[in-house]
C-alpha cells in the first residue's frame, strides 16, 4: 500500500512536469530503477497500479480449495504437508504446506489445541436440571462450599517476563505434589488442610473435623449447610455417617459437576501463588501454604471479601459448560438454571 502511494505521488509529479529521474529521486527518495519502471508504465498505460490479471496465477481453483477444506475437516489432526499429499492422491495439484495453511486460514479454519471439557451424559444433564429446579430459590448465604485441589512443584502455567519469545524451564519427570482442602462462604473462607498422598475417607473426615467444623460453627453457629462433590471419599458410608452426626444440613450435589462449584475459581489463585514461590520440595509446598493459613485472609486475620465473591472478582472456572451458574455476592449466593 505504501509503495502504491509512492508511485501515485511519482505519477503526480511526473504529470506536473518534473520528468528528470534525478530530480524525482531527490524528491521521493525512490530508487532510480523503480522510477524508470514507473515512468515506463505511466507512458504505456497511464496508471501505476498493477494490471488486472498480471502476476502468477493461483495454483488452486475453487474445487481444489473446497477439497482442501474437506480433507482438513475429515482429518483434523493431519499436518498441512499430509493434507497436501492427500490432495495430490485425489487428483489435485501439488501445493506447498505453507500454501495449504494459507488456503485453510482464508477459508476460516485455524489450528487449535482442543480444550478438555466435562463429559456429560443425558443422565448427568437431567440430574443437573433437577438440582436447579429443586434449589434455584434457595438462600446460599449460609452454605459452606468445599473441595480439594492438588499443588505441584512443576506447574509452569503463570505468564512471566522473558528477553526472548521462548524460555525453557527445567521440569522434573515426577513433580512433588500435595493435596489441599478448603472451603468458602459469604462469611469468609476456611483454614487450609494439607495432605501428602491420596485422601481416603479417614483422612477426609480428619480434615472436616479439623477445618470444617471450627470455621463453619464460628461463622454460622449451628445454622449452616455443607456442600461437597461426589468423590469416593466424600460419599463413603463412614463419611456420610460422620456428616449426618456432625453437620446440620447437607446439600445434595449432582454427579460429575465440579464446574458448578464457585470454589473452582479460587484454586487457580492458590496454584499461581505457589508457582511464583518456586517451591522445590514437598516441605516447601507445605511451608508456603501454612504461611498463608486461611486463603483469602487479610493481614489482620479478617476474611477478605474478594476471595469469597468469585463471580465479581475471580477468573471464570474452566469448563463452565452446564445448565447451572453460581453468582456469589457479598451477602448471598444465588443459583440460576438456564433451561
Amino acid at each position: 500500500m505504501a509503495q502504491l502511494k509512492n508511485r501515485e505521488r511519482l505519477q503526480h509529479l511526473y504529470e506536473a512536469g518534473i520528468t528528470s529521474p534525478t530530480e524525482l529521486n531527490r524528491i521521493t527518495g525512490m530508487s532510480r530503477s523503480t522510477i524508470y519502471r514507473t515512468i515506463e508504465k505511466i507512458d504505456a498505460d497511464g496508471v501505476v497500479d498493477r494490471s488486472i490479471g498480471s502476476g502468477r496465477q493461483p495454483l488452486c481453483d475453487v474445487n481444489d480449495r473446497r477439497r482442501l477444506v474437506g480433507l482438513a475437516l475429515q482429518h483434523p489432526y493431519a499436518s498441512s504437508k499430509v493434507i497436501g499429499q492427500m490432495n495430490i492422491d485425489r487428483g489435485g495439484p501439488p501445493i506447498a504446506p505453507r500454501t495449504v495453511r494459507n488456503y485453510l486460514h482464508d477459508s476460516g479454519l485455524i489450528k487449535i489445541t482442543a480444550k478438555p471439557t466435562i463429559l456429560l451424559t443425558d443422565e448427568h444433564k437431567r440430574k443437573r436440571v433437577e438440582f436447579a429446579d429443586a434449589h434455584h430459590t434457595d438462600d446460599f448465604s449460609s452454605t459452606f462450599i468445599t473441595d480439594e485441589a492438588g499443588l505441584s512443584t512443576d506447574r509452569h502455567k503463570c505468564p512471566l517476563w522473558s528477553a526472548g519469545r521462548r524460555r525453557e524451564i527445567p521440569t522434573r519427570n515426577f513433580p512433588y505434589h500435595i493435596t489441599i482442602w478448603g472451603g468458602i462462604s459469604t462469611m469468609g473462607p476456611s483454614t487450609l488442610g494439607l495432605v501428602r498422598g491420596t485422601i481416603d475417607q479417614y483422612k477426609y473426615m480428619e480434615l472436616l473435623e479439623e477445618h470444617l467444623l471450627p470455621n463453619a460453627e464460628a461463622y454460622y453457629g449451628q445454622d449452616w449447610r455443607f456442600q461437597q462433590d461426589n468423590a469416593p471419599p466424600h460419599s463413603a458410608r463412614n463419611t456420610m455417617q460422620w456428616l449426618n452426626d456432625n453437620v446440620p444440613q447437607i446439600l445434595p450435589w449432582p454427579p460429575n459437576s465440579p464446574d458448578l462449584s464457585p470454589i473452582e475459581n479460587v484454586w487457580p489463585l492458590l496454584k499461581n501463588d505457589t508457582e511464583k514461590k518456586e517451591c522445590k520440595s514437598v516441605d516447601e509446598l507445605e511451608t508456603n501454604r501454612q504461611k498463608l493459613g486461611k486463603f483469602g485472609r487479610g493481614s489482620d486475620g479478617s476474611p477478605s471479601r474478594q476471595h469469597t465473591s468469585p463471580s465479581q472478582s475471580l477468573p471464570r472456572s474452566e469448563g463452565r459448560s452446564g445448565q447451572i451458574k453460581f453468582s456469589l455476592e457479598f451477602n448471598s449466593v444465588r443459583l440460576f438454571s438456564n433451561n
